[in-house]
């Protein structure tokens, strides 16, 4: 058992949970000559022993004991100013055969049924402390050292909360956006939803033709690939149209030799070729596609 765990336990046995605190609860305090401290000072403040000072020394193996009791002034630098001092070891057994002195008590961790309560092996007389004048000072100060850590505590929590409530309000906004992403209601995605439900709702309607049969069994992304070569194929073939009729149109306007017309009906028919073949080549529901 450590010094922490008796400590803890000090705290359970002064302190209800869930209720108010009926004192100040001082570990490691100076003393007023700021030469040695205590373990713990308690400074009740419930009205039957409002104004006392209850100190406590901490030790948790015999070697410590043997070490505190070989020179009890030690103890006084507090113990004067206490109206009780108190001996807290884990176990009765560290003072077996030794002399503790007549104004220390000595309590124990909580035993048996026991939960809250320290053990008391050896009753804390009340003693007649010095003037506390000096001692409430330092109680006082590490009160208000402690308020002001617990407004710097605070504060700092204050801006940790505000950081976390700003990423939360970040995550919330990403999460709407892959949602609506998800789902199609941001205008580009609804433009691309709409436009790939034309196609594949296109499709159906042509594999459904009597003429068209044969497309059924083929993959999704067959006929999706074979539809995206027809509008590539039938775009250039556009441009080539338009190509052959501006060079007809050129040929027209020129001065040229007498067998240019040969030429020209050529062109003339070269172009009706690819218009023919281009009219031909699908299905005509489908030369809307640009």
């Amino acid at each position: 058992m450590t010094a922490k765990d008796l400590l803890e336990f000090l705290r359970n046995f002064y302190i209800a949970p869930a209720r108010p605190e009926p004192g100040y609860f001082c570990p490691e305090l100076p003393d007023p000559t700021d030469k040695r401290r205590a373990d713990l000072i308690w400074v009740p403040t419930t009205w039957q022993e409002r104004g006392q000072l209850i100190g406590h020394e901490i030790k948790v193996s015999r070697a410590d004991v043997v070490a505190e009791l070989a020179d009890p002034t030690k103890a006084d630098a507090w113990a004067r100013y206490c109206d009780r001092w108190w001996l807290v070891i884990p176990d009765a057994a560290l003072i077996d055969g030794l002399n503790i002195p007549d104004h220390w008590g000595v309590m124990t961790p909580p035993s048996g049924r026991k939960r809250r309560a320290m053990t008391v092996v050896k009753d804390a007389p009340l003693l007649s402390p010095a003037d506390k004048s000096l001692a409430l000072a330092n109680v006082i100060n590490r009160l208000h050292n402690a308020g002001d850590d617990v407004h710097a505590r605070m504060r700092q929590l204050e801006e940790q909360a505000a950081v976390a409530s700003r990423r939360a309000e970040v995550a919330d906004a990403e999460l709407t956006r892959v949602n609506d992403l998800l789902r199609g209601t941001e205008a580009g995605n609804r433009w691309e939803l709409e436009r790939v439900n034309a196609i594949l709702d296109a499709i159906k309607e042509v594999a459904r033709s009597r003429d068209r049969q044969q497309w059924s069994p083929h993959e999704p992304l067959v006929i999706a690939a074979a539809a995206l070569d027809y509008s590539m194929i039938r775009q250039r073939t556009q441009a080539l149209l338009r190509q052959v009729e501006d060079r007809i149109r050129t040929f027209d306007r020129a001065l040229a030799p007498p067998n240019v017309d040969d030429i020209t009906k050529g062109l003339t028919g070269l172009a009706r070729r690819l218009t023919k073949d281009l009219e031909e080549s699908a299905d005509p529901r489908l030369h809307n596609i640009e």
